[in-house]
């Protein structure tokens, strides 16, 4: 009987161990950075960006807290990141 309930216990031990998908940083970065785009040649003072900019960075925030703690995926999610500013930024002088 002891043996049933070892079995049991250690069934439902494995069970509610089993591990979360790893989360990828760059996939999560790039969700962010198709948000901002969203608001792309839009004025600063629109209300629609306004709501666009407030939208990405909540999703920023939910994005970052699946990675953080996880050192390789936090700077994968902050390098793609900076890349897609820097894309931004540079279609905006053209």
């Amino acid at each position: 009987m002891k043996k049933i309930y070892g079995l049991i216990l250690l069934s439902f031990c494995l069970a509610s161990c089993g591990g979360h998908p790893k989360a990828d940083g760059i996939a999560l970065a790039e969700e962010v950075c198709e948000c901002r785009k969203k608001g792309k040649g839009l004025k600063f003072a629109d209300p629609t960006a306004r709501k666009i900019r407030l939208e990405c960075s909540k999703l920023q925030g939910e994005n970052w807290a699946k990675i953080i703690r996880d050192k390789a995926q936090e700077e994968a999610f902050n390098k793609r990141l900076t890349e897609c500013t820097n894309e931004m930024l540079e279609a905006m002088g053209k």
